[in-house]
This record gives structure tokens, C-alpha cells and sequence, in this order.
């Protein structure tokens, strides 16, 4: 790069002179920067053996992470591989988790459609026996009723035809006496009337606390077998 003189220096100086003066000066600047730069070089450069020992070592470096590069590769397809293995047993164990679940539900199924049938059988039979035993015990009130006007309706024909013949003079006092007896047999019949009544009560509030605990029992194994289903569900 050729150096500019400034105008003023020139025309004090002259064309010669700066001829002359600018090819000294560039050639002294480029020596002197050259002196500058061997010195800088000088300074701060490395020496040969060390260059060549940092050249040893970096390639000893530059072998072992190419080692180590290799054995990265080697550690990444290796744990790709057992990643692969393993998630192909997790596959397997979740199929087995699956198909034991599948098999506890056709299981539970299975015991539960058995016990609705059981249930319901022993409904059926316990109504059956409950109807059996209502139809008897009504027809043995029946006739135990019939019974009892048969007897009564006969003995008040015979007295009627006994006090009709011998005491044509007594019909207002016999009268009477029918009256209180009709009252005593009215108030027994009440008595007896209330007291099926209270038996019939009592059996259905018996039949009623049955149905209860048997309804009871019924949710009871309903929240048991609940509560062993969701156990089974969580457990591992």
C-alpha cells in the first residue's frame, strides 16, 4: 500500500525528494513491523517439542474419543436393544395382567349369575311356602268357622224349639238372656277376630323383618363382593 503525502509536503519538499522519501519510509515502516511481528511470534509462539508433544497427545485424544464414540455407538444399540426387550415384556405382562382380569370378570360373572339364580329359587320357594301356608291357615279358619256356626246355629235351633214348647211364657226372659249370650258371642267373635288380626300382624311383621335381613344380607354380599372386585382391580 503506497503511502499518501499529504499536498503541503510535497510542494514544501518537491517532487523528488518525496520520490525519494516515500520508498524509504514504507521499506523502514515494513521492516520495523516485521521486527515487531518475528518478536510477537517470538513471544507467544510454542516451542517445537511442545508443539509436538500437544500434536502426540491430541492424537491420542482424537483416538480415544473416536474409542469413545464407538463405544457410544455400541451403548446406544445395546440399550436399544434391551429398551426393545423390554418394552416386549411389559407388552407380554400387561397381556397376562388383561387376560387375568378378563378371566376374574367371566369368573364373577359366572358367580354371580349362580347366586341371582340361587336367590331366586329360595324366593320362589320361601313365596310358595308362604302362600301354602296362608291357604292353609285360611282353610282351616274356614272351616273351623263353619264349624262353629254348624254347632251354634244347631244348639239355637234346639233351644229355640225347646223354649218355644215348654215356656211360651218366658220368650221376653229367654229373649233377654239370647241378647246378653248374642252380646258374649259378638264380643268373643271380636275378641277372636282381634286376636287373628294380631296373629296375622305379627306373621307379616315377621315376614317383613325377614325379607329385611335377607334383603340386607343381599347387599351386604353385593358390597363384598364390590369391594373384592376393586381390590382385585388395584392389586398387581
Amino acid at each position: 500500500m503506497t503511502l499518501r503525502v499529504p499536498e503541503v509536503v510535497r510542494q514544501a519538499w518537491g517532487d523528488e525528494v518525496i520520490v525519494e522519501f516515500v520508498p524509504w519510509l514504507e521499506q523502514t515502516i515494513e521492516e520495523k513491523a516485521a521486527v515487531q511481528v518475528e518478536q510477537a511470534i517470538a513471544d507467544r509462539a510454542v516451542p517445537r517439542d511442545e508443539y509436538r508433544q500437544l500434536l502426540s497427545r491430541l492424537e491420542i485424544l482424537e483416538h480415544d474419543v473416536a474409542d469413545l464414540k464407538v463405544d457410544v455407538r455400541d451403548l446406544r444399540s445395546e440399550m436399544n436393544g434391551r429398551f426393545i426387550d423390554l418394552e416386549r415384556h411389559f407388552e407380554m405382562r400387561f397381556d397376562q395382567v388383561n387376560a387375568r382380569f378378563d378371566q376374574m370378570n367371566r369368573h364373577f360373572e359366572t358367580r354371580l349369575d349362580e347366586m341371582n339364580q340361587r336367590f331366586g329359587a329360595r324366593f320362589d320357594e320361601m313365596n310358595q311356602r308362604f302362600e301354602a301356608r296362608f291357604d292353609e291357615m285360611n282353610q282351616r279358619f274356614e272351616a273351623r268357622f263353619d264349624e262353629m256356626n254348624q254347632r251354634f246355629g244347631a244348639r239355637f235351633d234346639e233351644m229355640n224349639q225347646r223354649f218355644e214348647a215348654r215356656f211360651d211364657q218366658m220368650n221376653r226372659h229367654f229373649e233377654t238372656r239370647f241378647d246378653e249370650m248374642n252380646q258374649r258371642f259378638e264380643a268373643r267373635f271380636d275378641e277372636m277376630n282381634r286376636h287373628f288380626e294380631t296373629r296375622l300382624d305379627q306373621m307379616n311383621e315377621r315376614m317383613l323383618v325377614q325379607t329385611r335381613w335377607l334383603i340386607g344380607t343381599i347387599a351386604l354380599f353385593g358390597t363384598i363382593i364390590t369391594v373384592l372386585m376393586a381390590i382385585a382391580q388395584f392389586t398387581p
